[in-house]
């Protein structure tokens, strides 16, 4: 599944990151890698961009750049044990 389809409070892991060198330096400069756990906070109506948490800093991403990540679900107490 790729992140622009994720709910609201959905506890996921980056699987891949698809899409060109400028695309994967922009998100491994906000922390966002392979490997990766992920909530969802907010997702804006009408294909607005998505507010993730991210090691306790929260991201807006456009539906674009959400669309090139490759994500599964995790349990939920899984993003609280990452470091």
């Amino acid at each position: 599944m790729t992140l622009d389809k994720a709910k609201a409070e959905q506890k996921l892991r980056i699987v891949r990151i698809h899409g060109g060198h400028l695309l994967r330096d922009r998100l491994y400069q906000m922390g966002l890698f392979e490997g990766t756990n992920i909530a969802v906070k907010q997702i804006s109506r009408l294909g607005g961009p998505l507010l993730i948490e991210c090691g306790g800093s929260r991201i807006a991403l456009g539906r674009g750049m959400a669309r090139q990540i490759d994500v599964e679900e995790i349990e939920s107490n899984a993003l609280s044990n990452e470091k």
